[in-house]
C-alpha cells in the first residue's frame, strides 16, 4: 500500500511539474509577444552589432598602432647602428679570437649599449662565414649572459630562412606579436649595406612585447564587458521607455473611435446611426446592404470579417423612451452576432 501511494504521489509531483514548465513556457511566449519586449530585443540586437563593429574596428586599429610603435623602435635602432658599424668589421671578426681585438670591443660596447637603451631582448649582427653558413658576428649580451654568442656561433637553424631574406637586402618584420617561451616578442631582421650598397651582414632583434600585449589585451577586456553592459542597459532603458510612450497612446486608440474619432464604451467596436422619418423595410435593406458591401471588401484579405446590427425604432420624445429604443437595438445587436456565431459552428 505504502508503495502504491509513494507512486501516485510522484505521478502526482511529475504531472505538476509538467504543468509548470508548460505554464512557464507559454508565459515567456506572451512575453515575447508583448510589443514592448520585442522593440528591446530589436534595439539590443542592433546595438550588439554597432558595440561588435566598433570593438573590432577598436582592436584593429590598437594592435595595427602597437606594431607600428615596434617597428620605428627596430628601424630607429637600423639607422643609428648602420652609421656606428663599419661593414670592415664584418670581414675583421669571424671567429673566437676576433673577441680580443680592439674592433671587437668597441663594436660591442656600441651593441649593448643600444640593446640596454632600447630595452630590446636580444641585438646582434650575423654574416656568413668561408663555407657559406651563418653565424653570429656581434652580440649586443654580456659577455657572462648564458645566452650569449661568440663570433663565429653558427645561427640557430630557427632564424636562419629569415636571416637569408635580410641578407639577399629585405627588410623581414614579424608584422604581429610571437608568443615564445619568455613572453610575448616582436622581431625583426635588417640587411647591413657596405658603401657601394651591397650587402655585407644582417642586423637581428627581438623587442620584449609582454607589458604593451597586457595594456592591450587589458583595454580589449574592458571594451567587451562595456559592450555587455551597454547591451543590458539599452534592453532595459528601451523596454521602459517604449512602455511609457506607447501605452498613453495604445490606451487613446483602445478608446476612441477610428471611423468617428469619438470616445467608445465595451472596445471601440461598436457605434449607433440615427435614421429619422424611415420604414422597416430600407432600414433592412440598409443593413443588409452594409453586411455585403463589407464582405466584398474583406474577401480576400480577410475573409472572416463580419459586422452584427440591431435596430430599434423610438416613437415618443421622452428620455426613457430614448433609453428603451437603446436597449432594444443593443439586444437585437448581439441577437444578431449569436446568429452569426452559431451559424458559423
Amino acid at each position: 500500500m505504502l508503495e502504491g501511494r509513494r507512486a501516485r504521489i510522484v505521478k502526482h509531483k511529475t504531472v505538476t511539474s509538467l504543468l509548470k514548465n508548460n505554464m512557464n513556457r507559454e508565459n515567456k511566449r506572451k512575453k515575447l509577444a508583448q510589443l514592448s519586449y520585442q522593440v528591446a530585443i530589436l534595439v539590443l540586437v542592433l546595438v550588439s552589432i554597432s558595440c561588435t563593429i566598433l570593438s573590432i574596428v577598436i582592436y584593429n586599429m590598437s594592435y595595427k598602432d602597437m606594431i607600428a610603435s615596434l617597428e620605428e623602435r627596430g628601424e630607429a635602432v637600423k639607422i643609428y647602428l648602420s652609421q656606428y658599424l663599419e661593414p670592415s668589421l664584418f670581414n675583421e671578426i669571424i671567429t673566437y679570437e676576433d673577441m680580443n681585438t680592439e674592433s671587437y670591443k668597441n663594436a660591442h660596447r656600441t651593441l649593448k649599449y643600444v640593446k640596454e637603451i632600447t630595452t630590446a631582448k636580444y641585438l646582434y649582427t650575423a654574416t656568413t662565414n668561408k663555407d657559406g653558413e651563418l653565424i653570429y658576428h656581434i652580440d649586443g649580451l654580456s659577455l657572462d649572459d648564458k645566452d650569449f654568442r661568440k663570433p663565429g656561433d653558427l645561427i640557430e637553424i630557427d632564424f636562419q630562412s629569415d636571416l637569408l631574406l635580410a641578407m639577399s637586402g629585405k627588410d623581414i618584420l614579424s608584422g604581429k606579436l610571437l608568443i615564445t617561451e619568455w613572453g610575448e616578442v616582436f622581431v625583426a631582421y635588417y640587411p647591413l649595406n657596405d658603401n657601394t650598397g651591397n650587402v655585407v651582414g644582417a642586423l637581428g632583434l627581438e623587442f620584449p612585447a609582454t607589458n604593451q600585449y597586457n595594456t592591450f589585451l587589458a583595454f580589449r577586456n574592458f571594451t567587451i564587458l562595456l559592450i555587455i553592459i551597454t547591451c543590458i542597459f539599452s534592453f532595459i532603458i528601451s523596454k521602459i521607455l517604449f512602455k511609457r510612450i506607447s501605452n498613453p497612446y495604445f490606451k487613446n486608440i483602445y478608446n476612441t473611435d477610428s471611423l468617428t474619432g469619438l470616445k467608445n464604451r465595451i472596445g471601440g467596436d461598436e457605434f449607433a446611426i440615427l435614421f429619422s422619418n424611415q420604414n422597416s423595410k430600407r432600414i433592412e435593406d440598409y443593413i443588409n446592404n452594409m453586411k455585403l458591401t463589407l464582405s466584398e471588401i474583406c474577401k480576400n484579405n480577410l475573409p472572416n470579417a463580419s459586422i452584427s446590427m440591431g435596430m430599434a425604432y423610438c416613437t415618443g420624445a421622452t428620455f426613457n423612451e430614448w433609453e428603451k429604443a437603446q436597449e432594444e437595438a443593443d439586444r437585437c445587436m448581439y441577437a444578431d452576432k449569436k446568429k452569426f456565431y452559431n451559424n458559423a459552428q
